[in-house]
């Protein structure tokens, strides 16, 4: 099932936390939104080019969290920019326990994420949304990332092309 592969995924990279609940987003327009997203980078790169990965993101702010469900993300909230500015997703959710809103309960809050990274370039702190590094045909990099040959970390631009399938 989707919820025990989530699960399994936490796991991997936080083994001594226990899942609470695992529960689907639902929302049609922003997957409309991703759907296409998709579509344009197969036009433009290829399948096989499409680097489209299950990952997780974090955010300390439960109204934050509200507009992803509603609005998806939206790369002006984040504050990170050590690899450039753009959203933020990690392989590992070990790496967005840092970053994830602590509930009442003491329970940690994220997203299981499908995004599409297509062609990337190691990010710098000096990456602005307005100075991304471009291609040799002139269009930017689809993301930055931490380590080009293993990335854990990875930096979108383009809002669409994150969709966030769990909590």
């Amino acid at each position: 099932s989707p919820g025990k592969d989530v699960v399994n995924d936490f796991k991997r990279t936080c083994p001594n936390q226990t899942v609470v609940k695992v529960e689907s987003v639902q929302n049609q327009m922003l997957y409309d939104s991703y759907w296409n997203a998709r579509r344009n980078v197969i036009k433009l790169l290829g399948e096989k080019k499409l680097n489209e990965r299950n990952v997780f993101h974090g955010t300390k702010h439960i109204d934050v969290m509200s507009k992803v469900y509603t609005q998806g993300f939206m790369k002006v909230f984040s504050n990170n920019s050590t690899y450039g500015k753009g959203t933020y997703f990690a392989r590992d959710a070990h790496y967005s326990t840092n970053y994830s809103h602590k509930d009442s309960n003491n329970s940690y809050q994220m997203f299981q994420c499908q995004a599409i990274f297509g062609e990337s370039y190691k990010g710098s702190n000096t990456y602005e949304l307005k100075s991304w590094p471009k291609k040799s045909n002139g269009l930017k990099y689809d993301s930055l990332v931490d380590n080009p040959s293993n990335p854990s970390i990875y930096v979108l631009h383009e809002n669409a092309r994150a969709y966030p399938m769990f909590v």
